[in-house]
């Protein structure tokens, strides 16, 4: 750690300066990063929110220092989730914060980054002054100043707002101190300066919410995810996999009524369909039209657990993020389980695919998964909730002989060597054509539109064998046939 012989150095305007904070150490917060990073299988464009616990608390002569909470990473920070290589994970390590601050006496809190350089933070300075806030061991010095005091109004209550400018090495952030809530804008100092193009980059992060006042955001509980009402529809495309074949489709829910079940916690009934395509050698169709009374108990074991902590014990760590960024703002808390095995001083992936699933608020989940050589996927595409949607309604027919409709489209020739032949009613409403071998492997076609009702597809580079050619539609919808390349 960097001394900290650079205290005598700060200036410190103490008269006429109140009590500003930079974390609570008695509530949990979540931040929102303003860039985007990326974590493995999801969206690069999402900004996942970053939590702060203080789980630990030492007592000293002038100062306080407050240990943060465990993340799991590999060693560069660089993965949240398990993914399929080897890694080695960790499950220690630093908060996105750094590992612990220290509060003096006097008003200085002093930050830690991932090599335990010292960041200094004066929060008792006053408007313009100024003290060295990094200096990193090549001699690069980050130099902050009190920019700005006021008044503002934060999620709904008036703080004191002290903005400090950080500037250095070609680099400028923005803090933001105040008196009630913490830091309302800071920055991942685990990070700084930046440790390479492989790791996150450093980038300011917003309070959205904290648990002591309450305010914003929460750790929303299961009656949260699962409020639905009367007239509510979810609309998914699945597919399951079974050895050689799969199953793939469609299913609405409409929400017909709603109960408060004492053993499982609530009841619905809602109005299905379902329908799909059996692919594999036999081949048919599936169609479904009824109304299911479901249950729904607690799948949550905390509620209030940070984003990438671990929870569920060192050999079966949770996944877990939190985000807002898409479903019309949203929650989305996405969870799942893989199993590790300790191998000396990290932990390495042992097995992977137990399962996914991501919830969103008020509109049950948006994925979930149960891997391995025979599983399940289901994803939403549409939601209506009251005069609310997203996504692209799926129009569900009305009976298999609807759903079958063997005249909607023709394939010729069959078998084929070369080129085949589709013909339908309007290509343009065709969003992509795809074939699927024996084995049930996807092979992405670009189809030529020849005439008004005419594509024509490329399949020389496809082995001799049996396939099924699926027309996917724009509305969600599509169609398959089989065919013969010789």
């Amino acid at each position: 750690m960097k001394t900290l012989l650079f205290l005598v150095l700060l200036p410190f305007t103490l008269l006429g300066q109140a009590d500003y904070q930079t974390i609570l150490p008695d509530a949990l917060a979540l931040y929102k990063p303003q860039q985007a990073y990326s974590v493995y299988d999801y969206s690069d464009t999402a900004k996942y929110f970053r939590g702060v616990k203080v789980i630990d608390t030492v007592y000293g002569t002038g100062y306080t220092k407050y240990k943060f909470f465990y993340e799991y990473h590999d060693d560069n920070y660089t993965t949240n989730f398990i993914t399929y290589r080897p890694d080695c994970f960790k499950m220690n390590a630093q908060c996105w914060l750094g590992s612990e601050v220290i509060f003096y006496d006097n008003g200085l809190n002093v930050y830690f980054n991932r090599n335990n350089d010292s960041i200094f933070i004066n929060t008792n300075a006053g408007l313009n002054d100024s003290w060295i806030f990094y200096k990193s061991d090549t001699g690069a010095v980050y130099t902050a100043v009190v920019t700005d005091t006021s008044e503002m109004e934060f999620l709904g209550i008036t703080d004191h707002i002290k903005t400090v400018t950080v500037t250095g090495n070609g680099q400028s952030y923005t803090l933001e101190l105040s008196q009630k809530h913490g830091f309302l804008k800071t920055i991942n100092f685990r990070d700084f300066p930046g440790f390479g193009e492989n790791t996150y980059q450093v980038c300011e992060h917003l309070l959205v919410g904290l648990s002591n006042p309450v305010l914003g955001i929460q750790f929303l509980s299961f009656n949260d995810y699962f409020d639905f009402n009367v007239g509510d529809e979810f609309h998914f495309s699945f597919y399951i996999w079974t050895g050689p074949g799969y199953y793939s489709g469609y299913k609405t829910k409409k929400i017909l009524s709603k109960q408060i079940n004492g053993q499982y916690g609530l009841e619905y009934t809602y109005e299905r369909y379902e329908w799909g395509n059996i692919n594999s050698p036999d081949g048919g169709y599936v169609f479904y039209h009824d109304t299911i009374t479901q249950d729904y108990h607690n799948h949550f074991e905390n509620d209030s657990i940070m984003p990438f902590e671990n929870y569920s014990g060192e050999e079966f760590p949770q996944r877990y993020l939190l985000s807002n960024d898409r479903y019309n703002g949203r929650l989305l808390k996405t969870f799942g389980a893989s199993l590790l095995r300790k191998q000396d001083s990290c932990y390495i992936l042992y097995f992977e695919g137990i399962g996914e699933t991501r919830w969103i608020q008020g509109v049950d989940y948006s994925f979930r998964s149960n891997g391995g050589e025979s599983g399940w996927s289901e994803t939403l595409v549409y939601f209506k909730k009251g005069d609310e949607t997203w996504g692209v309604k799926l129009n569900p027919p009305i009976s298999v002989e609807e759903f079958n409709a063997p005249d909607a489209i023709k394939v010729y020739p069959n078998p084929a060597t070369d080129f085949l032949n589709i013909t339908c009613k309007n290509p343009a409403d065709i969003e992509n054509v795809v074939a699927f071998d024996i084995n049930g492997i996807k092979i992405r076609l670009n189809p030529v539109n020849t005439s008004q009702n005419n594509l024509l597809l490329d399949i020389r580079n496809l082995k001799k064998g049996l396939y099924v050619i699926q027309v996917n539609y724009k509305n969600m919808q599509s169609e398959r046939m089989k065919i013969m390349k010789e």
